[in-house]
């Protein structure tokens, strides 16, 4: 069942729902969200069981306030409260030690904790009523394409999920920036909010995970398995127009591209879908999802995804793109 988020009565009793135990599918600024009781382990266990998620992976808590965190985790650092006073609420998920409330559910087992308050009106109305952490990964089956609209979890978990609750399309398109701050600051996951804007509020440069470093921290986060976001619809991934002119001499084949210019540039008889027109990298974000799901649903015989520039948001969509291939 989709309820509009813009009436509170639906807000009202998709917070009765989650006080229950049930699991409600919200939107944020990133993407929807399928969420839990943090406190409620049943309730938790369904979210494992809706997404065919393994335990292994984390889930990420949202707040609606920052005077909840303070029982969730065992100390603010001086970074951390800076971080927090320039990004939340944002799609900026830190990860904390956790304190004894936060259950080994949530953590994969581990003593660290990931939380975020998001900016989205309806998610932090929502949060507010419900008057608890609430633990939401994206509101799909693990490892496919994240949802940025409601009729995109619909089709996804169907009436697995028995309230979703409608914010239209989100704003992002992109998950949250995972930023682990038990250390030194250093970005776990690429996401909404760009290394460099991190960096000019902490003044200086931070360390981003490694392939290697990502295998061994993947825990600490969700999203940091090497194969992930992906459509149905086999996809490569293209770090070269070159190279993505080899996929595209068969038939059927769909290229997927940043702008305008890299469409004119690739002179491709077959498909080619436009993430930005003129370029934009927010838009080409918010846009990612959308165009795989659209793609995917044509079913062809393969996707060809190329690598859009690495500044700001790019490092974040390439991140997904080579995460997708398989």
């Amino acid at each position: 069942m989709i309820a509009s988020g813009l009436e509170n009565e639906n807000l009202r009793y998709a917070a009765e729902l989650l006080k229950k135990g049930e699991v409600v599918a919200f939107p944020t600024e990133t993407v929807y969200g399928l969420g839990a009781n943090a406190f409620n382990e049943d309730a938790l266990k369904k979210i494992f069981k809706i997404k065919a998620r393994p335990t292994s992976d984390p889930l990420i808590l949202h707040l609606y306030s920052e005077t909840q965190l303070r029982e969730l985790v065992l100390e603010v650092s001086p970074t951390a409260q800076k971080l927090m006073n320039s990004f939340w609420p944002g799609p900026l998920t830190l990860i904390f030690k956790k304190s004894k409330k936060v259950s080994d559910l949530i953590t994969a087992g581990l003593d660290t904790v990931a939380i975020r308050i998001p900016k989205n009106e309806i998610a932090l109305e929502l949060l507010k009523l419900t008057g608890l952490p609430v633990a939401a990964p994206s509101a799909n089956k693990f490892q496919s394409m994240s949802p940025t609209t409601a009729q995109a979890v619909l089709e996804e978990l169907g009436d697995q999920v028995g309230l979703i609750i409608d914010g239209g399309l989100c704003e992002s398109g992109l998950e949250s920036t995972v930023l682990s701050i038990i250390d030194e600051p250093e970005i776990l996951r690429f996401g909404a909010i760009p290394a460099e804007d991190i960096e000019m509020v902490l003044g200086h440069p931070i360390k981003t995970a490694n392939t290697r470093a990502q295998e061994s921290a993947r825990q600490m986060s969700p999203g940091l398995l090497s194969f992930h976001y992906a459509p149905r619809t086999r996809l490569v991934f293209c770090r070269t127009l070159e190279d993505a002119r080899e996929h595209l001499t068969a038939e059927n084949n769909v290229a997927i591209v940043f702008d305008n210019q890299q469409k004119k540039t690739l002179n491709s008889d077959q498909p080619v879908v436009v993430l930005s027109p003129l370029g934009d990298l927010k838009e080409a974000a918010q846009n990612l999802f959308i165009k795989l799901r659209q793609i995917d649903k044509q079913k062809p015989s393969l996707i060809i995804a190329i690598a859009v520039p690495t500044q700001g948001l790019g490092r974040a969509i390439n991140d997904r793109l080579s995460k997708a291939q398989h």
